[in-house]
């Protein structure tokens, strides 16, 4: 299934834009472009892809989102495809950028993928790094960048290992035979102690 229907999304769905790869928002039934906005939550699949054996557009897709992290600092919700406006200017600490490379990461051990990787992270931590842990951004294009009173489990839970994950080198871990679940969690690859 997930070969059948990733054919049929990179035969019909990719677009570029000044060079940035994105896959269009398709009408379910008719196969129709709905329109330019592309979210946030979508970057996570330029890593699938790769682990998928389409390498190739899946890094051209993760590159395009860490385009979109280096103009703004940090990530917006979403963006139009056509020029990388924020159409939703909140970042949400989001870890699916950070997801992405270390799957290609792990796959080919490209230094690239722990630069995106350290990009995101200091991002957060500059813009997102609040007194007593981390919060949203109200508005990414705003100088200074405004916080919100939120902070998400998932940045903690997932993201946080992903950073570990791509820097740490730890013995613990089989990175060969590592298999995440799309929160994070170690299904396989970890080594005992002793």
């Amino acid at each position: 299934m997930y070969r059948t229907l990733t054919a049929a999304i990179l035969e019909h769905q990719p677009l570029r834009h000044g060079g940035n790869l994105w896959l269009a928002n398709v009408d379910f039934e008719t196969g129709k472009p709905l329109d330019a906005e592309q979210d946030e939550l979508g970057s996570f699949y330029g890593g699938l892809l790769a682990q998928g054996g389409n390498g190739v557009i899946g890094a051209a897709h993760t590159r395009t989102w860490a385009m979109v992290q280096a103009r703004y600092g940090i990530l917006p919700e979403s963006v139009d495809s056509t020029d990388m406006r924020p159409l939703s200017k909140t970042n949400d600490l989001r870890p699916e950028l950070a997801d992405a490379a270390l799957n290609h990461w792990l796959i080919d051990g490209r230094e690239e993928w722990r630069h995106i990787v350290r990009d995101h992270y200091l991002a957060m931590k500059r813009w997102n790094k609040a007194s007593y842990g981390y919060a949203d951004i109200a508005d990414v294009t705003a100088s200074p960048k405004l916080q919100r009173d939120h902070c998400p489990g998932y940045w903690w839970s997932e993201q946080m290992k992903y950073y570990y994950l791509i820097f740490a080198d730890t013995p613990r871990v089989d990175y060969r035979r590592i298999y995440l679940s799309t929160e994070g969690n170690v299904l396989r690859g970890l080594r005992r102690n002793g």
